[in-house]
């Protein structure tokens, strides 16, 4: 190319990169440092671009001669490293199984006074159903946030909706501290909707209950299904048990079905969501 009536916009000892233009509607071919300008002429030492971000470390200066294969920087990064997930039961454990003692001494930070502490603090400022929901919301977060931390910790990953499907079972039922006229039995923990579907068709007095987060364990084998409780653990004393009192499974729940092979209720329009939408003011949409 003619330099005569273009003036360069580099200089010598100058670098260049692939595509910098350095005259007027011409770019570099290549990258490297402007050794020579003439007339009609650039000259160019070859060499190769990295590119790198700040915080890499670099292993030369400015000028120096590299050899081939010679390290030039290093870069930096975080990397998940896996352990050993035994090493995390022992905390898991705090969660699934949301003990309330620890070696016959009652535990001042267990997830049953957690969620005794903020139902009592919203049912003063929200009706009885509302503040129910939203201290079981709360105890359900810190359980899934939880269990996540502890996995995560250990390198591994999982999503929330496989925990999220567990912690619903473990928060689903309320403990009854008044009977009333329902005819069900004080301390006993039976499933929210039911409490509330008794209530509603019950004349005079009716039962009062706190909401209540059980163990995993507690919560499998209290299942309504037999089917359900027999397939977690215990088998042969569910079947037995159930067997003598000669009790009926109407495979109202997932799990069961999903043991059988059953169909599974999924959709709005099944009886017990619209109950639940009813109780708890959730709408379709």
């Amino acid at each position: 190319m003619s330099l005569s009536k273009q003036r360069a916009n580099v200089s010598v000892g100058q670098f260049v990169t692939l595509g910098e233009e350095f005259v007027s509607n011409y770019a570099a071919l290549a990258s490297g440092q402007i050794v020579a300008i003439e007339q009609n002429k650039i000259t160019l030492r070859r060499t190769q671009a990295l590119l790198f971000y700040a915080q890499g470390v670099t292993h030369v200066n400015h000028g120096q001669w590299v050899n081939k294969n010679a390290p030039i920087l290093t870069l930096t990064y975080q990397k998940l490293v896996t352990g050993d997930i035994v090493q995390g039961i022992p905390k898991i454990e705090q969660f699934f199984e949301a003990p309330a003692t620890r070696d016959g001494e009652p535990l001042s930070n267990s997830l049953q006074s957690r969620l005794r502490k903020t139902y009592n603090r919203l049912k003063n400022s929200l009706p009885h159903v509302q503040a129910v929901k939203h201290s079981l919301e709360e105890i359900q977060q810190v359980l899934v946030e939880g269990i996540l931390r502890v996995y995560l910790s250990q390198g591994v990953r999982i999503a929330d909706k496989h925990l999220e499907i567990v912690i619903r079972q473990m928060t689903s039922k309320g403990q009854i501290l008044d009977v009333g006229n329902t005819g069900l039995f004080q301390g006993e923990f039976v499933n929210l909707d039911r409490i509330e579907r008794i209530n509603l068709g019950t004349y005079g007095q009716k039962a009062e209950y706190e909401p209540s987060v059980l163990g995993i364990t507690q919560a499998s084998l209290g299942a309504e299904s037999f089917i359900s409780a027999a397939s977690f653990q215990e088998t042969t004393r569910v079947l037995s048990r159930d067997t003598i009192v000669g009790k009926t499974d109407f495979l109202r729940g997932l799990k069961e079905r999903v043991v059988l092979g059953d169909v599974i209720q999924a959709g709005t329009g099944l009886d017990d969501n619209i109950n639940y939408g009813l109780l708890f003011g959730v709408t379709d949409t």
